[in-house]
């Protein structure tokens, strides 16, 4: 029975262990900027250990504003994003620029017509139950989705289009390019 218990204690330990690096660790999403708000946000429940401390210079308040960015990823699912500073603590990002990041994602709002596509740096989850929203940490933009994931939940007709060129393939093309390139020279 103590072994038993000694093995659960070290896969709670390692998940712990895990959770905490998904949490710091940076990820990126490839987004589309819809929108940015700023709102007022209570911080005084056990869910205010996810968000950064007040800035420096400002008062210790148990609610204040919360800048948002919200996105559409490629496949059509919406993500809301922070944008707070974390200044010298924890994760240390060293992050001082959100009001930067802030413009940045207001100028860079596109519609369904005319989409631009970003990667969005960020730390944390989301969780819609408790509003729980990673932080946005930097914007890059990038020429578009990659083309698996506009594909992603959508059923496309016919056979897959394969990746490489088999044997098959490539011989059966090298004859119609000798056979085009014969027929071009002769009727010159």
């Amino acid at each position: 029975m103590l072994v038993k218990m000694r093995w659960i204690l070290k896969v709670l330990l390692a998940l712990l262990v895990l959770a905490v690096f998904h949490y710091n660790l940076p990820q990126r999403d490839i987004v589309r900027i819809t929108g940015t708000e700023i709102l007022r946000k209570d911080l005084s429940g056990w869910t205010g250990m996810f968000y950064a401390a007040a800035q420096s210079g400002e008062a210790q308040t148990q609610n204040r504003d919360l800048r948002l960015i919200n996105t559409v990823r490629a496949n059509g699912k919406v993500s809301v994003y922070r944008n707070e500073d974390t200044g010298f603590n924890w994760p240390p990002y060293l992050k001082f620029d959100s009001s930067n990041l802030q413009a940045e994602a207001e100028d860079a709002v596109s519609s369904k017509e005319a989409p631009e596509w970003y990667i969005l740096r960020h730390y944390g989850w989301r969780n819609t139950f408790w509003s729980i929203y990673p932080n946005a940490v930097s914007l890059t933009p990038v020429a578009g989705p990659p083309s698996f994931v506009q594909s992603l939940g959508k059923k496309t007709p016919g056979p897959p289009t394969p990746l490489r060129a088999t044997a098959h393939d490539r011989t059966s093309r090298n004859k119609f390019a000798t056979t085009s390139r014969f027929s071009q020279s002769a009727r010159s």
